[in-house]
């Protein structure tokens, strides 16, 4: 995979976004299938510079940096239905 394109995982995960050398890499949207949804960057197949993330189990959203995979520094906020 290289270049935009839209994969649909076997477990029902959905990603739309960029690719480089098979990795997740650029912008991209990841939808879980559990509900969590991902918009943000991406380097080398990790969540990686500004994102968005939606946890659907308890309605909260993370927005801020990530780096390797992991929330650093940003905001978490309740989402009213």
């Amino acid at each position: 995979r290289h270049g935009k394109g839209l994969m649909i995982y076997a477990n029902g995960d959905i990603y739309d976004g960029n690719w480089i050398n098979d990795l997740k890499h650029g912008y991209g949207i990841i939808e879980y299938k559990n509900g969590n949804k991902f918009y943000g960057y991406w380097s080398n197949g990790l969540k990686e510079g500004q994102g968005y993330y939606y946890y659907s189990e308890t309605g909260k959203i993370y927005l801020g940096e990530w780096h390797e995979d992991i929330p650093r520094t940003g905001i978490f906020t309740d989402v009213k239905n």
